[in-house]
């Protein structure tokens, strides 16, 4: 749209000089966008192996891949376009559901969000990525249409990463849940293997205090 507004001034008002520092506003914002976009893709891949890595070490029985796929999965052309999706569903589902007693009653939060992020964060990117017209930015050509294409695709993206903000708010969430359920646990199985302990060595260490 800066582009778009640099070719009209150079029509009506003639000036070279607010073409170019229009041009160099539009590249400084470019790449700050940029920057900002890589460093987020990182994070983000860093939190979901991590949260997949996390249920595999807590031993969940459920999991369809390895947890180096919740990484390498979003690199791999066509496989990209499910395999994070299935990756992120059994994240939700394992999370808020490993390590509870069957007996326990508590309420499931179904995965549908997970497809609203993965619905939103594709469709963004395919929106984004026509040009009916073959033209770009820097094209004087560069017409309506272009512009609400791209409006369409920022909306999308941007409801996605909101919905992913929620999701891994959630999702941390059920993570602290979890870590205090293994840690009560592993506290538990130790006092029962001093109990054990003791009751064969009767002058042997009391256990520990839950």
């Amino acid at each position: 749209l800066l582009i778009r507004f640099v070719f009209v001034a150079q029509d009506s008002i003639g000036s070279f000089q607010l073409v170019r520092m229009a041009i160099i506003g539009n590249g400084i914002i470019g790449l700050v966008q940029t920057v900002a976009y890589i460093l987020s893709i990182i994070f983000f891949i860093m939190w979901f192996r991590r949260a997949y890595n996390n249920l595999h070490l807590m031993g969940s029985q459920f999991l369809t891949f390895s947890e180096g796929w919740a990484a390498g999965a979003w690199f791999v052309p066509f496989m990209n376009l499910v395999r994070p999706f299935r990756i992120m569903r059994e994240i939700w589902n394992e999370t808020q559901m490993l390590g509870r007693n069957p007996s326990e009653l508590f309420t499931v939060e179904e995965p549908d969000i997970t497809a609203w992020w993965w619905g939103t964060w594709l469709g963004g990117n395919i929106v984004s990525s026509i040009h009916p017209n073959g033209s770009s930015m820097l094209d004087p050509g560069y017409d309506a249409s272009d512009s609400i294409r791209i409006i369409i695709s920022f909306a999308l993206l941007i409801i996605s990463g909101l919905i992913l903000v929620r999701i891994i708010r959630k999702i941390s969430a059920w993570e602290d849940e979890l870590m205090i359920r293994y840690n009560n646990h592993e506290a538990l199985r130790q006092q029962r293997a001093y109990t054990e302990k003791s009751q064969q060595n009767p002058y042997g260490q009391q256990p520990p205090q839950v």
